[in-house]
């Protein structure tokens, strides 16, 4: 099934789309998703990865505190994925960060990388994509039974407008 299992990553990857000219056309059959993904030994950790051998990966970078980038960090995690993806074009690079001021530097992702990932390198934010996807599609697709994952959510939103000075009292 196409995605029918993993409709919160499904809807994830639409979102990512919205910033692609090439339409992240994944058939999301047995996805591995992991945090701090290691890819050396120990050294280079990729944020998050979600990823099946052979067909796709989309890289997660987490910048929401500020942290400054590490020379070829993007450009590691893209020679990790390529060794585990078939196709180049069917590897993404979300650079996620508190609200999009923040721009990776050219040390981390390299021109050779740049060229590699063409438009599939992707900024995103916390402020204008995270909290409005987790609102309007996260949120309204959790089903009734799933109090703890709504519960949760909830309050990692409040969480993360707290961080981005979102709150009513912060305006």
């Amino acid at each position: 099934k196409d995605g029918a299992e993993y409709p919160l990553l499904k809807s994830f990857i639409n979102r990512m789309n919205s910033y692609c000219d090439d339409n992240a056309d994944i058939k999301i059959l047995k996805p591995s998703i992991t945090t701090e993904h290691c890819i050396d030994k120990g050294n280079r950790r990729i944020d998050g990865l979600i990823m099946e051998e052979n067909k796709y990966a989309i890289i997660i970078e987490n910048k929401i505190m500020g942290a400054c980038d590490l020379e070829e960090q993007i450009a590691d995690y893209v020679k990790y994925a390529k060794k585990r993806v078939v196709n180049n074009e069917k590897i993404f690079v979300v650079y996620l960060t508190k609200n999009g001021e923040k721009k990776v530097s050219d040390c981390s992702l390299t021109d050779k990388t740049k060229y590699i990932l063409g438009n599939r390198y992707i900024p995103m934010s916390f402020q204008y994509d995270l909290i409005p996807w987790l609102e309007e599609d996260v949120l309204p697709n959790c089903k009734v039974k799933e109090k703890c994952l709504v519960t949760a959510v909830y309050q990692y939103v409040d969480y993360l407008k707290d961080m981005c000075g979102m709150l009513d009292y912060q305006k």
